[in-house]
Order: C-alpha cells, then structure tokens, then sequence
C-alpha cells in the first residue's frame, strides 16, 4: 500500500496538464508493474486505495499503466470493461475519469446502464458520447470538456 500511496503523491490532477504527473511516479509505476503485473495487478491497486483517495489520481495512474505494462494495456482494456460493467462507483468513476480512454463501439449500450446505476456520472457519459463522436470525425481530443465534466461530478470525486 505504501507504493500506491507513493505514485498518488507524485500525481497533481490540479496542476496543468504538463505538470499533473511527476517523473517518480512513473518510475514507481514501473515498480509496482515488475512486482505485480502477473496478479491482478489493477484489482491490486484499487483495493489498496485508502478512502478519500482522489479517483482522477487513480485515473491517471491507470493511464499511465496502459503504456508501462508489458501487455501494452491489453489487460487493462479488459479490465475496463468489467469496472465499467460492476455495481462499484469507485471504479466507474476511475474509468470516466481517465485522459487516454475512449469508449468502444458498445457506449450506447453501456452508457445507459451507467447512468442507470448512478445519474449523477451523466456528465461524464454525456462527454464520452460527444466526445467519440467528435474523435470519429476529426481525431482530435477536447480535454477541456472533460474536465469540466469531472467537475461537475466533483463531490463523488473520492473513494468513499
């Protein structure tokens, strides 16, 4: 747990994007997936978080993940697609939450059954659908709106 503890302390998800993730929490990343890749690496790290964890730093963490494991994130989309599926808001959100992800061809569908769970990640699923639509048309990405999106979910923001 000290690990994790450690990698969110070098992740700032309110300073400016060139300056959200420090160098040493990719060099711990990189630890954590040496020790742990061949467990369940990402279920390792959620349960380890302690309450009132900030979910963008485990959103950012999770990106980081994508391009550090030796699978180049293979598990991890797998993965995503479970949280997105489970009854647990933590994951969920740590899902919504995240800047490398876009949802796959499936979001209708998905994106009702969120919203059916928790009303209040409508912002989020509201960006996500935009979103793929405007990334189809122009490969562009509009970070800005997801931000704002995270925002407004802001009090359910945390691990509870």
């Amino acid at each position: 747990m000290e690990r994790i503890n450690s990698i969110f302390e070098n992740i700032d998800p309110d300073a400016s994007h060139q300056d959200e993730i420090k160098d040493k929490a990719f060099d711990l990343i990189d630890e954590f997936v040496a020790q742990h890749f061949e467990e369940d690496f990402c279920e390792l790290l959620i349960s380890k978080i302690e309450p009132k964890t900030d979910l963008r730093k485990v959103a950012r963490t999770l990106d980081i993940l994508v391009w550090s494991t030796p699978d180049n994130g293979k598990r991890l989309d797998k993965l995503t697609r479970n949280w997105l599926n489970s009854n647990d808001g933590n994951k969920i959100r740590a899902i919504l939450f995240r800047k490398d992800w876009l949802p796959t061809h499936d979001w209708e569908e998905l994106s009702k059954n969120i919203i059916y769970k928790d009303t209040t990640l409508k912002p989020l699923i509201d960006y996500y659908t935009r979103e793929l639509d405007y990334w189809r048309r122009t490969g562009l990405r509009n970070l800005g709106l997801l931000e704002e999106a995270i925002k407004a979910s802001m009090p359910n923001s945390f691990i509870n």
